[in-house]
């Protein structure tokens, strides 16, 4: 009997130990799995080189923001001085914990300089946090024109437009919540009882907690109205900014406590406008004639209005900045857009385009090189009016280079488009690379 026993007991400690050993080899779930890399944006007019100042700027800021982060899961700071200066902050939902926002950062943090290498500016976005820094002093503004649309692939089926409007409210109030009841300027909430195939939608909102009440709730509402725009009758959706973002799903995928409830059964859609009943002929022709007496001269005024507008729009255009906006979508991103440079600024770089600052001329216009006001060197490219060369056969060259990266490749920092006339300014390289440059500039031509 005792043999028995003895002899089971040995098949067991045998069965588990098999048992552990195939645990130690499966995989484990890591934070990359439960806390996706959205998307990165690489930027910043120049580069930087290993061990200069400003890369060491850049690890004492990214030492200073994972320190000042673990409280409220924020923190922005700036180190060095202009040309070395290096500004940032980062952020990590509100329903994280300290320890995992913290591995998240640290994530951010390596991957910036991989998948940004040596550029002066990068917004990483990952699900739980995200990660700004830039060569500019960008932390005193509010803007949050770089936005991350990433929407659901799956189309509501029933009652789209009441399930819209309820996402709305859900988020409207939500938002209210988080700008005037929360200190970390954080809120989620879920609406009740829509239908049997979506019972409960779930929503987030967040801004940077250095936001005060209004700016955050300004901000919030600029992203609903984007979303009235793109997200219409569908299960779910998100845009990432870096100063507020929102969230809705037909799934729970927060921790926590709602902060907002909202009984669907209550929202209901705004009525349809009621139109008049109908008279007699005679009315109804007294009617065509006066609406036809007022429409007229209401479609001259109107038709007026529009065409000083455009004129003035089209007077201004040259002088207005381009907000650059960035999706999820391959199809919807845009990476290439350049910086707009002013006129005023390339006339003072090249002493008001002096012929002692041509460096030549090609059949679309004349070279000259200029200093920009950081002491970078530039050449700016004059296109000639008399080129051929039009504003799509611009973009389209600018987009080229843009996307193309080479030692070789003059690197395109940006156009001017101002008083009817069309510049490009790249990088000045040295007077070999120069002369390479121009010869190819001379063999377009021929």
């Amino acid at each position: 009997m005792h043999a028995v026993i003895s002899h089971h007991f040995q098949k067991m400690y045998f069965s588990l130990l098999i048992i552990l050993c195939l645990l130690l080899y499966l995989p484990f779930p890591s934070l990359s799995d439960s806390n996706p890399l959205l998307t990165q944006v690489c930027g910043g007019a120049s580069n930087y080189s290993d061990n200069s100042t400003y890369s060491s700027n850049i690890n004492q800021l990214f030492s200073s923001l994972a320190t000042n982060s673990t409280s409220i899961g924020f923190a922005s700071g700036t180190v060095g001085s202009v040309p070395n200066l290096v500004s940032g902050l980062v952020l990590c939902r509100g329903d994280t914990n300290s320890s995992f926002c913290s591995s998240c950062l640290s994530t951010a943090f390596q991957n910036a300089v991989q998948l940004c290498p040596y550029d002066r500016a990068a917004t990483i976005f990952y699900d739980y946090c995200l990660l700004k820094f830039s060569n500019e002093q960008f932390l005193s503004s509010t803007d949050n024109s770089l936005q991350i649309r990433g929407p659901s692939p799956a189309n509501v089926t029933s009652d789209p437009a009441r399930f819209d409007q309820i996402v709305t409210d859900l988020l409207s109030n939500a938002s209210a919540w988080a700008s005037y009841n929360s200190t970390r300027r954080f809120a989620i909430g879920e609406a009740t009882n829509f239908s049997q195939q979506y019972p409960v939608i779930y929503g987030l909102v967040q801004c940077t907690p250095d936001l005060t009440s209004s700016e955050c709730q300004s901000c919030l509402q600029g992203l609903f109205v984007r979303k009235q725009q793109y997200f219409k009758g569908i299960e779910g959706g998100r845009i990432l900014g870096v100063r507020c973002n929102f969230r809705y799903e037909v799934y729970s995928f927060y921790s926590g406590q709602p902060t907002v409830k909202l009984d669907a059964t209550a929202v209901t859609l705004p009525p349809a406008p009621m139109l008049e009943p109908t008279g007699s002929s005679g009315k109804k022709s007294r009617t065509t004639i006066i609406a036809i007496a007022v429409a007229i001269p209401a479609f001259i005024v109107c038709l007026s209005l529009m065409t000083f507008s455009f004129c003035f729009w089209r007077k201004r255009r040259s002088s207005r900045k381009v907000l650059v906006k960035y999706n999820f979508d391959s199809d919807d991103m845009e990476g290439a857009d350049s910086l707009l440079l002013d006129l005023s600024t390339l006339k003072t770089a090249t002493t008001n385009f002096n012929e002692s600052n041509k460096l030549g001329e090609g059949g679309f216009g004349a070279v000259y090189k200029g200093t920009l006001p950081n002491g970078q060197d530039i050449a700016v490219k004059r296109l000639s009016q008399s080129s051929g060369q039009g504003l799509g056969e611009l973009k389209n060259e600018l987009i080229l280079v843009a996307k193309l990266q080479h030692k070789n490749l003059v690197r395109v920092l940006g156009v001017c488009l101002e008083e009817q006339e069309k510049f490009l300014f790249m990088n000045l390289y040295p007077i070999e690379a120069s002369t390479h440059f121009y010869s190819i500039l001379k063999r377009k031509q021929n």
